[in-house]
């Protein structure tokens, strides 16, 4: 796959914003299937460990270097976060398309 036909795939997924009190708001973007096919690797990490790699994969406003800080993020936050970008995923039961 060229960079180009990557772009265009990308811009296809499906968004969402998450308002967190005391938080503001975060986009989250739907998982590309090599994101998707990497979550086998979070089998041995901690749930909080997991769940913020989960949250920095599916959203643009977090990288690979920001997982301690999210660790540190209160778990109901997080959860929330985590709840919202499995569902854009599609990993979720509840997954729904583009609204």
């Amino acid at each position: 796959m060229t960079k180009k036909t990557d772009f265009f795939k990308a811009t296809e997924l499906s968004t969402g914003v998450v308002s967190v009190e005391g938080f503001g708001n975060v986009e989250l973007r739907e998982l590309t299937l090599k994101q998707r096919l990497s979550l086998k690797d979070l089998g041995d990490a901690s749930d909080d460990v997991s769940r913020a790699k989960v949250v920095i994969m599916s959203c643009e406003l977090f990288n690979d270097d920001d997982v301690d800080a999210l660790c540190e993020i209160k778990s109901d936050v997080l959860l929330t976060l985590f709840t919202e970008a499995m569902r854009l995923s599609g990993i979720g039961n509840d997954s729904k398309k583009k609204r």
